[in-house]
């Protein structure tokens, strides 16, 4: 039971997680095209096709997001969380800049799409580096004994140790050795 307790904590976080990071580009997709394409677009704040608009940037970000494990903040590394955003962001922006240009009827200035690509970077970079945190104080490393028989552990130490946010070796026992020592 508190193993089940403790994964379904896990679950929840890492939902507030995805969450958050998702709201926050959305919002910063709202700003710049309130900011920048309103004039062209016609753009009332709030209104129920420009919500429509944003709830449809969330929803392909949430799609790129699981396309490219953007959101398993406890399972990568934190290149790995900032980097799978990272292509989240761009493939959609690019897909979002090219239904703002179909809306427009033309060619929408680009500047904007880059200036939103670099706010959700920012942010994709200091949510990870939170999340992280949050996640690594909750769920420390496993504190483990590597117990080996007849052959060298340092290939697999080697690994182990690649993952120190994850695994944390205390000792390491050979097998053949007396236990008593």
């Amino acid at each position: 039971k508190k193993v089940k307790n403790r994964e379904d904590a896990k679950r929840v976080i890492l939902f507030f997680a995805a969450a958050v990071i998702i709201v926050i580009e959305a919002v910063i997709f709202e700003h710049i095209c309130f900011t920048y394409y309103r004039p062209i677009l016609f753009w009332k704040r709030w209104q129920n096709g420009n919500l429509l608009m944003v709830c449809l940037y969330a929803v392909i970000i949430y799609f790129f997001s699981r396309v490219y494990g953007a959101l398993k903040i406890g399972h990568h590394r934190l290149t790995d969380v900032i980097y799978s955003p990272a292509l989240t962001v761009l493939f959609t922006n690019a897909v979002s800049y090219v239904q703002l240009c179909l809306m427009g009827r033309h060619i929408m200035e680009f500047h904007p799409i880059i200036i939103m690509t670099v706010m959700d970077m920012l942010a994709v970079v200091i949510w990870a580096c939170v999340s992280r945190w949050i996640y690594g104080k909750m769920y420390s490393a496993r504190r483990m004994l590597l117990i080996y028989g007849e052959y060298d552990p340092d290939d697999l130490l080697t690994k182990i140790n690649s993952r120190k946010d994850k695994y944390r070796i205390l000792d390491k026992i050979c097998i053949s050795e007396d236990p008593e020592k």
